[in-house]
């Protein structure tokens, strides 16, 4: 339940307006950058979003979930492509989806799918994928949808707006972890 609650207010603010943060991290023509406040005006939210080719988008999201009594959170970190083809869900071991970096070699690894995306989760996977997101000029991303077919996308990335970006998204998700109930 807590995973379900996390994807669904990931997936409400994928289509939520997308706002600079502050002055000076201007996200430029790729990157959108946003917050989101709870009711009680806290940070719940912080996201990054790269629009691909075609209708895709590459999004980095860390959410804090603070549950009815008020006394415990969870705190979740993703890296996740979405994009308009109906992928189906996978169970949750995930489904191997590849990626390139560049002219580097295929990386595979397992991220969960439900509807029209997929989702790499593991804070350390995740923090280990936006880092080499930071250097590279180019992302494949090859989804595969509930028949097991490919579905390739391609991110064109520019180093220096991208570490901009991934550097304020650490600080805002440190921040964000670290805040008191």
């Amino acid at each position: 339940m807590i995973n379900n609650m996390a994807s669904r207010a990931i997936a409400a603010a994928l289509f939520a307006a997308w706002l600079p943060v502050a002055p000076g991290l201007a996200a430029g023509p790729k990157w959108e950058y946003a917050m989101q406040d709870g009711t009680d005006g806290r940070s719940r939210s912080v996201y990054a979003r790269l629009a691909g080719e075609g209708p895709s988008y590459l999004w980095l999201a860390c959410t804090r979930t603070i549950f009815e009594d008020e006394r415990a959170s969870q705190f979740t970190l993703t890296a996740a492509v979405a994009q308009r083809q109906f992928l189906g869900q996978s169970d949750t071991r995930g489904r191997t989806t590849v990626y390139w970096f560049d002219d580097q070699p295929p990386e595979a690894s397992a991220w969960i799918y439900s509807d029209k995306y997929g989702k790499l989760i593991g804070e350390q996977a995740v923090r280990d994928f936006a880092l080499r997101l930071t250097t590279a000029q180019k992302l494949k991303v090859e989804l595969s949808n509930y028949r097991y077919e490919s579905v390739k996308l391609d991110f064109q990335l520019d180093p220096n707006e991208t570490k901009v970006i991934v550097d304020q998204f650490k600080r805002d998700c440190a921040n964000l972890r670290s805040e008191r109930i």
